[in-house]
């Protein structure tokens, strides 16, 4: 799926809708959930399936399973924040460091960045302790499967397994 902003990544939400509802019916006897998180407001690659050894082995740490994203920025990008991202950044919150992460700057205010857990909202907070704000935020990447440039936003199709392994190359 390529999720569009102002949906959850979730089953069921007494607030918000959910990705699952964005389905067709006939999909939803799998009983389909996403594969990790994306923030409401963030956009981009997001898979679904009723596997869950296959989601537990996509998004646990120990995987190191990459997550692929760009990043519109507030603020002009430095490479003092790529070493930063480089050496993992402290998050007074839960008061850990994350694992490093590559920081690549694209333009004055995009970025990708590659991270290989998936804290909450951890994009955003790395940013925030580099005093940049995140604009847009979309997952494009997860392992070396990417998110297909011709489907549309808001829209999904369905993918063989042998497509996806590619997350665990």
């Amino acid at each position: 799926m390529n999720k569009r902003a102002g949906v959850v990544s979730a089953v069921e939400d007494n607030i918000y809708q959910t990705v699952v509802e964005e389905l067709d019916d006939y999909l939803l006897s799998f009983k389909p959930f996403p594969v990790g998180r994306l923030d409401r407001d963030t956009t981009g690659l997001l898979i679904l399936t009723n596997d869950g050894d296959f989601s537990h082995n996509c998004m646990h740490p120990k995987r190191g399973v990459k997550k692929t994203y760009l990043a519109l920025v507030d603020r002009d990008l430095e490479e003092k924040d790529v070493v930063k991202f480089q050496k993992g950044i402290f998050l007074e919150e839960e008061n850990i460091r994350t694992k490093e992460a590559k920081l690549e700057i694209l333009e004055d205010r995009l970025a990708r960045v590659t991270i290989t857990e998936g804290k909450y909202h951890q994009v955003k907070r790395m940013f925030k302790a580099c005093e940049k704000n995140v604009i847009e935020l979309k997952r494009i990447k997860i392992g070396e499967y990417e998110l297909p440039e011709d489907l549309k936003l808001g829209d999904y199709r369905e993918v063989d397994r042998n497509s996806l392994d590619k997350i665990f190359e």
